[in-house]
């Protein structure tokens, strides 16, 4: 029995005061950036824009206190109640059966004030999680109990008949299995066989974007610097582009490790019949607790290093509110054949009453759309060397043997796609240098739509698209009769399903 008294209303620890205050802040300084880089770039504001920053600070810390006072929560039978609100009072409810997932987690103020983070993600929601973002690890640890022994009670069947059956289930604590702790130097291996080029363009592309916010404040101090050091960039040349091919590789691998590092050390996934369990992380310590049967769809994911080493990553998708889609995307990052065995039977049972599959592949139509629009891809780049350069021969080679390597990437794709359907499941296999395989059981499909262009009609193809309440997937250039079977089946055994998907 719990000592703490969830079903009456609830305060956080005194120190949310800290935490709502510290994240408001947060959030007004991402608002006066812009102020900031202004008053750097332009004279006499500066002082101006540090007396509104003053006067949001004192306003900021009277609206974290009211906050604070009028947070409360309680969790009665049905549904967890949040209040908060000053100057008008919101009420929230929130049914359990719309609980996805539960998250305990601590950033780096949180750690240090001893307090921990709850948020809690609903299906559907237009809003991001909810968050009670101050608890004592004690209360948070009980809250959380709490809230999945009434997410139980509300899965147990309720006919008289089976009332016993109920009470046994109740009874009966789940034994959690550990299915991955990750060591530092499996951490390393991961971040060894990251794909740095992509990590490195990402961050390239959020600094360019970042960067560009400020662009009129800075223009004219980015001309100046420019027509300093032109001579000496142009007489550079090759050196140049060296260095900063160079510099860009090393500053990717770096990303790379302290990613990984940041994001997965100490990480430990565990599973029992109810959910899954992740933790992870070195500043930001996150705790999620899963329901398997939230669970939508699960995505295999590697690459030709991680395949040779014998392992690939696990991304779970569950139900998840329309603001935080995409984020925080729950992964187990390295899962070798018998973890991703454990996996299988835990969560998809049917394959190992029923693993005979119905084997669909793609249209040849596939590799040679593919090839085409890799090819024609390449023409812009070629086409400005040869022009910056006159060596149109050189350049018409290279094009050559950069579209025969276009049209091999294409038949390997091409014959990595398999589509396998079963009486429950369906499995979709596709890629050669980064494969992929998804998992998703029929009676989880919530819409199937089926696409088709006038070229795809005159060859009888089409593209099937499905969705879930994590999202979808498409599977293209398949043979439409062949689709359309497969659409008609799973909406029959959607609709015929009597069991609970969510």
């Amino acid at each position: 029995m719990s000592e703490y008294k969830f079903e009456e209303f609830n305060h956080q620890n005194i120190l949310g005061v800290v935490i709502i205050f510290a994240q408001s802040v947060r959030k007004m300084l991402n608002a006066y950036l812009a102020f900031f880089a202004y008053s750097i770039f332009t004279d006499g504001v500066g002082k101006y824009v540090w007396w509104f920053f003053g006067i949001s600070l004192v306003f900021t810390a009277v609206t974290s206190v009211l906050k604070y006072r009028n947070f409360r929560f309680k969790l009665d039978e049905t549904q967890l109640v949040l209040n908060s609100g000053i100057l008008t009072k919101d009420v929230m409810n929130i049914p359990l059966d719309r609980i996805q997932s539960v998250q305990m987690h601590q950033n780096f103020i949180q750690r240090i004030l001893g307090i921990t983070g709850l948020k809690i993600d609903t299906a559907g929601s237009s809003s991001e999680e909810l968050e009670i973002p101050a608890l004592k690890r004690k209360k948070a640890e009980s809250l959380l109990e709490f809230l999945k022994s009434k997410i139980r009670n509300e899965a147990l069947p309720k006919s008289d008949e089976r009332m016993e059956e109920s009470s046994v289930m109740l009874e009966k604590k789940s034994i959690k299995e550990t299915l991955v702790n990750l060591d530092f130097k499996a951490i390393l291996v991961l971040a060894i066989t990251e794909n740095h080029i992509r990590n490195g363009l990402i961050a390239v592309a959020f600094i360019m974007g970042y960067a560009g916010q400020y662009l009129d404040y800075s223009e004219q101090f980015v001309v100046d610097v420019f027509d300093d050091y032109a001579p000496e960039l142009v007489e550079s040349g090759i050196a140049l582009i060296v260095v900063f091919v160079f510099t860009f590789l090393l500053l990717s691998v770096l990303l790379s490790f302290i990613q990984v590092i940041l994001k997965f050390f100490d990480f430990k996934a565990e599973v029992d019949d109810q959910s899954f369990y992740i933790s992870s992380g070195l500043i930001k310590r996150n705790e999620f607790t899963i329901p398997l049967k939230k669970i939508q769809f699960l995505e295999w994911k590697t690459n030709l290093l991680r395949k040779r080493l014998g392992f690939e990553s696990i991304r779970i998708h569950q139900g998840r509110s329309v603001e935080s889609a995409g984020k925080n995307l729950l992964e187990i990052p390295s899962c070798y054949s018998e973890q991703t065995e454990k996996v299988m039977e835990t969560l998809y049972t049917e394959l190992l009453e029923d693993d005979y599959f119905f084997l669909l592949q793609p249209h040849t139509y596939q590799r040679v759309f593919r090839a085409l629009v890799l090819s024609l891809f390449g023409v812009p780049f070629f086409l400005i060397a040869t022009i910056a350069t006159q060596e149109i021969v050189v350049f018409s080679g290279l094009y050559l043997v950069y579209v025969f390597v276009m049209i091999a990437a294409a038949e390997k794709y091409y014959q990595s796609i398999n589509l396998w359907v079963n009486e429950e499941v369906i499995i979709y296999e596709r890629g050669w240098l980064f494969p992929k395989r998804t998992v998703v059981k029929l009676h989880k499909f919530q819409t199937v739509e089926l696409n088709q262009t006038i070229f795809q009609a005159k060859r009888n193809i089409c593209h099937l698209t499905f969705s879930t309440a994590a999202g979808g997937r498409s599977f293209r250039f398949f043979d439409k009769s062949e689709m359309e079977e497969l659409r008609d089946f799973v909406l029959y055994k959607t609709e015929s399903f009597t069991g609970k998907w969510m």
